[in-house]
């Protein structure tokens, strides 16, 4: 379970209620689960990304001077986050290396959350200019 209080993330165990670790999120206020739970990605309130092992706490790098981020998702192999900002940027980012795999545009402003396929081929997103966008994946 997860409690967002005070600017920071706080992780708990589900069947004994006992706090596992604890996250500095600098007054954010999103945070989102990678497909097996072993990662957890926090935006913080200057936009910047933060990636967390839930089971060690460590914290396995950041991604800073993002334009606002609208929509953050790990692909299902948990080797890529996708982000989208509020420019209708769309970047995907190798999260072993924390280098940019690729930077696409003309997503549209007011994006919505993105989401891989199940075995992330594709990648799909909405936006309020009512277009669904689809884009194959590296």
């Amino acid at each position: 379970m997860v409690v967002l209080e005070d600017g920071a993330v706080h992780l708990y165990e589900m069947n004994s209620g006992q706090e596992t670790h604890s996250f500095n999120l600098k007054n954010g206020g999103r945070v989102l689960f990678s497909p097996s739970g072993k990662s957890l990605v926090g935006i913080t309130d200057n936009q910047d990304l933060i990636v967390w092992d839930t089971s060690t706490g460590k914290k396995l790098g950041s991604l800073s001077g993002l334009d606002w981020v609208h929509g953050v998702t790990f692909t299902p192999q948990e080797d890529v986050l996708a982000v989208i900002d509020g420019a209708g940027l769309l970047q995907l980012w190798d999260l072993a290396a924390w280098k940019r795999l690729a930077s696409l545009g003309g997503y549209g402003e007011n994006a919505h959350p993105l989401q891989f396929s199940p075995g992330g081929r594709l990648l799909a997103g909405g936006s309020e200019d009512g277009y669904i966008y689809l884009w194959g994946a590296p």
